[in-house]
């Protein structure tokens, strides 16, 4: 009798997870009980159903992966975890291993790696690519998975350089991220500093020169 293996997909680019899902769809060996936006509405989820794998971004709002992974990995340690990303590095893939995740894949590799690296995790085996070690010089977008490591931000700041860049007040962006005002603030200071700013404008024309 075919097992069964259910999944969730948490991520935040709706074409990549509807692709994800229709490739998924055509495996027997799966089934795709859920899919979510970010890390807090996927620990929500996880009240009501638990699948045996999630498949997730690291760069989400609200909560972003690692995050999401450290909480669930306490609440449901039999779920297996596997970070699928755009983007991958040694310090990430570390972080994910961490953390108890099962896995680390690239968003373009092809379906049958795919479904070769879900069946070894859901055996119980760890599926991570190899990642490389970022050089001093290399420049990140604001709007991937590792911005946070040249500038060693937290988790939370990309979330909020984001935010700025797209015009959001500090009001606004403690409303979205569902923060208060004060500690908003915090994290902008603090940004300014790592970063080396000294005001939301040399911040904006710093932004401006990322890719």
């Amino acid at each position: 009798m075919l097992k069964i293996t259910k999944l969730i997909i948490a991520d935040d680019h709706l074409l990549f997870t509807e692709g994800l899902e229709n490739i998924l769809d055509g495996m027997p060996e799966f089934e795709v009980i859920g899919k979510v936006a970010n890390g807090k509405v996927l620990i929500r989820t996880l009240n009501s159903v638990v699948p045996d794998i999630i498949l997730m971004d690291i760069n989400m709002p609200v909560i972003n992966g690692l995050e999401a992974a450290a909480i669930i990995r306490k609440s449901h340690p039999e779920v297996k975890i596997v970070f699928v990303s755009m983007y991958c590095n040694d310090q990430l893939i570390d972080k994910a291993k961490m953390i108890g995740a099962s896995g680390f894949l690239m968003k373009d590799i092809t379906a049958p790696v795919l479904k070769e690296s879900l069946l070894a995790v859901r055996d119980g085996k760890q599926v991570f690519i190899e990642g490389h070690k970022l050089s001093k010089s290399e420049v990140l977008p604001v709007d991937e998975d590792f911005f946070m490591l040249p500038y060693k931000l937290s988790p939370t700041e990309p979330e909020i350089i984001k935010l700025i860049k797209n015009g959001f007040s500090t009001k606004r962006i403690a409303q979205t991220l569902d923060l208060s005002v004060f500690t908003v603030e915090t994290h902008r200071k603090n940004i300014n500093r790592k970063m080396k700013v000294k005001s939301p404008t040399e911040l904006m024309a710093l932004l401006i020169k990322q890719p």
